[in-house]
């Protein structure tokens, strides 16, 4: 929203906004720090879905803002599953996916 609106950059720390996330989808959401919002980093997100043929999917893409400020999102993972699926998360699978994140950052930026 804040890209796409053209928010200010401390539009998710405002009390009305972290007052309506609160109330609508998580009690204990404290807001975000202005510093995830700028340029050079980058954002994973995870997506499950199913397709019209009936597959189950998990996506994983990256989103950032280049240096002319334009959003950009690339898929890294559409990775097929059979259900149930469990993912495990834990410190070790925390810091990979640091490590994961700053080559990707570092190879986006130098794109």
């Amino acid at each position: 929203m804040v890209y796409v609106c053209g928010l200010p950059y401390s539009f998710p720390s405002h009390p009305g906004f972290i007052e309506y996330i609160q109330q609508t989808y998580n009690p204990s959401f404290k807001g975000f720090s202005r510093n995830i919002i700028k340029d050079c980093r980058v954002f994973i997100t995870s997506n499950m879905g199913r397709s019209v043929n009936g597959h189950d999917y998990l996506t994983i893409t990256t989103h950032w803002i280049d240096h002319n400020w334009d959003l950009q999102k690339r898929i890294l993972i559409a990775y097929e599953y059979k259900r149930p699926i469990k993912i495990v998360f834990n410190a070790h699978n925390a810091n990979s996916l640091i490590e994961f994140v700053k080559k990707i950052e570092k190879k986006l930026m130098n794109y």
